[in-house]
């Protein structure tokens, strides 16, 4: 069941709770209730408190190409609204003052979801919202053209670290550039120039291409995290608004392309 109540009281509410902060943000095609079912994963997986924005990205008269080209329109008519809910992570940051000496908050970006903070920047609308308001953004599985990324991406500045995470052998962004007008996705295929402000993870070796289809996109929840520990361990770090340990060489490998690490395979 689904209870509104009002901001404030909704604030105060969840000033009680203990622990590290997510701000959520799903990709294509979810429902409301979908939405804070894969929050729910993600809190129960990781242990941390997750606020979920959930977005209108699932039209039941669409399918497939077609509801992903009306929500990349839904994104643009509610950015906003985004925005507002990151003013108010700010304000309940503000008025917590633990986290100054304990808990961490970040910004978790799946997916379609990408495209709120890119046109967020593109539209100067981050002028509000203080530096370091996170730990970490994660910019996950992104759904938005990989091309000329460094120069939007380096104008984020509200965060302490900035981790960008792709698949080569992703399904669904193959998708989106094969049968869009959209080029190569910047959670697919990333190449030079990179941004200087994040970290990059390449999960072409460590995902893959895997069965169902779904694995390839969706990897910091179900069988994967089960297959390899240290992905869990990667997701569970960075939720948490931690740095990874790169040079922890039975979790992480440094490879030649600039801040780029991928994550060494559990047997």
């Amino acid at each position: 069941q689904i209870e509104r109540i009002d901001s404030i009281d909704f604030l105060l509410e969840i000033s009680l709770l203990e622990g590290n902060w997510v701000v959520f943000v799903h990709g294509d095609a979810k429902t409301l209730e979908e939405s804070i079912y894969r929050g729910l994963k993600i809190q129960h997986l990781y242990n941390v408190n997750v606020l979920i924005y959930s977005w209108p990205s699932h039209d039941p008269n669409l399918n497939g190409i077609k509801n992903f080209k009306r929500s990349q329109l839904h994104v643009s008519e509610s950015l906003n609204h985004f925005v507002e809910v990151l003013e108010f992570t700010q304000l309940f940051r503000e008025i917590n003052p633990t986290f100054l000496k304990i808990k961490k908050m970040s910004l978790f970006i799946h997916s379609l979801g990408n495209l709120y903070v890119q046109q967020m920047i593109n539209s100067k609308l981050e002028g509000g919202l203080s530096e370091n308001l996170f730990d970490n953004i994660i910019l996950n599985s992104a759904a938005v053209n990989q091309k000329n990324h460094k120069q939007w991406v380096e104008k984020l500045n509200i965060q302490k670290q900035l981790f960008i995470i792709s698949n080569k052998n992703d399904f669904n962004l193959k998708g989106v550039h094969l049968f869009t007008s959209d080029s190569k996705q910047l959670g697919e295929k990333i190449t030079p120039p990179f941004a200087n402000n994040a970290v990059y993870m390449n999960f072409n070796k460590t995902i893959g291409f895997k069965f169902p289809t779904s694995n390839t996109h969706t990897y910091f929840i179900g069988k994967m995290t089960k297959r390899n520990q240290n992905l869990k361990i990667f997701y569970n770090c960075i939720l948490h608004g931690n740095n990874p340990d790169f040079s922890n060489k039975d979790v992480y490998r440094k490879l030649k392309k600039k801040n780029t690490f991928e994550i060494v395979q559990t047997k």
